[in-house]
């Protein structure tokens, strides 16, 4: 173990000190990690990002995580990707998966004669965690990690595009199933209530209410079944009843910086309270966020 953590120093102090590579690399901005590397692809076979919520990369950049097994048929039209966690095959074209649970759609893209998948829908079913990060020039990046990835972004891009940045969202983990129901916590009685469902095997989204964690993550029983609830890796995501669009954004952002320094794991995901512009889903995203399908709109 000694011996695997010099070896990481040496080669960060080797890449960091290497200030010539970086200087020649000035205008690049690599657009996909894959655990603690670019994607080789990267300049090639880009991230993808459709509208203001929706990312996509190529199928071959998961076959890059060690972890994670993918096997394109080009001419059967089908792709079959594995991991610990899970896994599941998809038609290419269309986006329908065959299981014995029934039949599913995933949205797939394709350029240049390469596959893309929806990096939320593919991390959920295989068990992977993502990470987004917004350069100071308004460029995204997207990382992928199964668990073999050691290092934060932060270094990731210091290290690869030589730029000091701010991370503007530190990751969660996603889950290897499909969850069709919500459960809303605006309260510790309400966290309790969603940590004994997930012990129980219950699987949902818990829409968690900003407010309770910025006026409530000091105290014992909050910081105990959030820790819980992180470790049964239930999703969350993050909402805010506020006077207007931006500041329900400053409070999932500040919502979601706590449990970062909490539990060293934030959420990607928040729910909509109100109806948002164009100019509001452009901020989200760029702070990191995906909106849910579900809204507190629609409920009403």
């Amino acid at each position: 173990m000694k011996k695997a953590l010099c070896a990481i120093l040496a080669v960060l102090l080797c890449t960091l000190c290497f200030t010539p590579g970086v200087k020649a690399e000035e205008d690049y901005f690599p657009s996909v990690y894959v655990a603690d590397d670019v994607w080789y692809k990267d300049r090639s076979q880009p991230l993808v990002k459709e509208g203001s919520n929706s990312y996509f990369l190529p199928a071959e950049a998961f076959d890059a995580l060690p972890n994670v097994t993918v096997t394109v048929d080009a001419e059967a039209r089908a792709a079959r990707l594995s991991s610990p966690a899970g896994s599941f095959s998809i038609d290419t074209e269309t986006g329908v998966s065959i299981s014995p649970d029934g039949d599913a759609e995933y949205s797939v893209r394709s350029a240049n004669g390469t596959v893309y998948l929806h990096v939320f829908q593919t991390c959920s079913m295989l068990g992977l965690s993502f990470e987004l990060h917004t350069y100071l020039n308004g460029a995204q990046a997207l990382r992928i990690n199964d668990g073999s990835g050691v290092l934060n972004i932060s270094t990731l891009v210091l290290m690869f595009a030589g730029r000091q940045e701010t991370l503007s969202r530190l990751n969660g983990g996603v889950s290897n199933v499909r969850y069709t129901s919500t459960f809303t916590v605006s309260t510790v009685a309400d966290l309790a209530s969603a940590a004994a469902m997930a012990e129980e095997g219950s699987r949902f989204i818990m829409v968690l209410d900003a407010d309770l964690v910025l006026f409530h993550e000091s105290t014992e029983e909050f910081c105990r079944y959030m820790a819980r609830l992180y470790s049964l890796d239930v999703p969350i995501s993050l909402f805010a009843h506020t006077q207007n669009s931006d500041t329900m954004i400053h409070y999932l952002r500040q919502a979601n910086l706590r449990l970062s320094r909490l539990f060293c794991r934030g959420t990607a995901l928040c729910t909509a309270t109100r109806s948002l512009t164009e100019s509001d889903l452009e901020l989200l995203s760029a702070a990191g966020f995906i909106l849910t399908e579900f809204s507190f709109e629609e409920a009403e």
